[in-house]
């Protein structure tokens, strides 16, 4: 299989005859200009898929201030577009745990996996913890899935739902996605979203709230590490009982939009969503540039019943 760009990469070896692939690893990087010049590629590359033992992380850096970049990016939704699953980073030791999980993600779903790297994480420094058992994942049965030399487009474009079937399981599997604070009696619930996650944590602390408090202040908080598509059986456990749902997320309401499709049909009381906007419709949350902690306690102080700074 080719990319089916200018310059081509033979990604995988195939025996033609026997219809088996050897595989590789690949770690693909761009920043969001060259994400969109990809995406051609990626989303042929995609289709096609990944084998077995190999796996393919397509890494999309963000300049969310275009501060070194002609446009402020947000490649997220030019992965969607790719049918790309994306994960994103909190920050720097995330970083590292996600770029291997997204590499067993890819292997055990036959997808490429995106990872969106910020730029408050990209440009940040961190002592990290390394070692063989921080890639010791779980690897559900995923089915028949995986790249082959012989492919029609049409079996491709069907085989995307028994991908993305098979990467709900291994995040599941796994416990990729985080849930901190208040487990029973919880009525205000926060998501933060990749690097919004810092900004929020100190968020919290500008409204004298540490993260050993949220329990005890009946707080919630949500931590996607797979962005698009959020795992519903994850979210529906995070929201179950809760009043209201505030989701902090830089730029335009990715995750936010996916919360309230997927808590839309939900038995019982669905709690309120905000974020980008609030409960009638009016601006919350910033959708240019990026969010900062004064934005997030501004926004939470009266729904925690706190102060504002």
């Amino acid at each position: 299989f080719f990319f089916k760009q200018k310059t081509a990469y033979e990604i995988y070896q195939c025996d033609w005859s026997s219809d088996v692939c050897s595989s590789d690893l690949g770690l693909w990087y761009a920043k969001g200009p060259g994400v969109d010049r990809a995406g051609d590629a990626l989303k042929h590359a995609n289709f096609a898929g990944t084998a077995p033992r190999g796996g393919v992380v397509a890494v999309a850096g963000d300049d969310h201030e275009a501060s070194s970049s002609t446009l402020a990016h947000q490649s997220e939704y030019a992965l969607m577009a790719a049918h790309v699953p994306v994960f994103a980073p909190t920050d720097v030791q995330s970083a590292y745990d996600l770029t291997l999980a997204a590499l067993a993600a890819s292997r055990a779903s036959g997808s490429w996996i995106g990872l969106k790297l910020a730029g408050d994480v990209a440009e940040a420094s961190a002592t990290v913890e390394v070692g063989p058992e921080r890639a010791a994942f779980q690897m559900p049965e995923s089915g028949d899935v995986h790249v082959r030399p012989r492919d029609r487009a049409l079996d491709q474009e069907k085989r995307l739902v028994a991908k993305r079937r098979a990467l709900l399981a291994f995040v599941r599997a796994n416990y990729l996605d985080r849930q901190l604070g208040a487990r029973e009696n919880a009525k205000v619930g926060i998501v933060a979203v990749g690097a919004a996650w810092g900004e929020t944590l100190s968020a919290l602390k500008r409204l004298g709230i540490s993260e050993t408090d949220l329990a005890a202040r009946g707080i919630r908080v949500y931590v996607p590490a797979l962005v698009w598509p959020l795992e519903p059986e994850n979210l529906a456990a995070f929201a179950a009982g809760l009043d209201q749902i505030v989701v902090v997320e830089d730029k335009r309401p990715l995750v936010e939009g996916q919360i309230k499709e997927l808590l839309f049909n939900k038995d019982g009381a669905r709690p309120r969503v905000v974020g980008k906007t609030d409960e009638t419709g009016a601006s919350l949350l910033p959708e240019t540039g990026r969010v900062s902690a004064e934005d997030i306690a501004a926004v939470l102080a009266p729904r925690l019943g706190v102060a504002a700074p």
